[in-house]
């Protein structure tokens, strides 16, 4: 009973990092993009 609770212990903390990682991660990835896509807009601007 003790192992069971230890690893539903550690399986939601591994839930919650794994949310919390995921939410940074498309956060970074999201903002990345926003800039890649301005930088991508102003190149295709200037070879109009």
């Amino acid at each position: 009973k003790v192992a069971t609770a230890v690893l539903l212990l550690a399986a939601s903390w591994c839930l919650r990092w794994k949310s919390v990682l995921s939410d940074s991660i498309i956060h970074i990835a999201f903002n990345y993009l926003h800039k890649k896509e301005k930088s991508a807009g102003k190149i295709l601007h200037e070879m109009r």
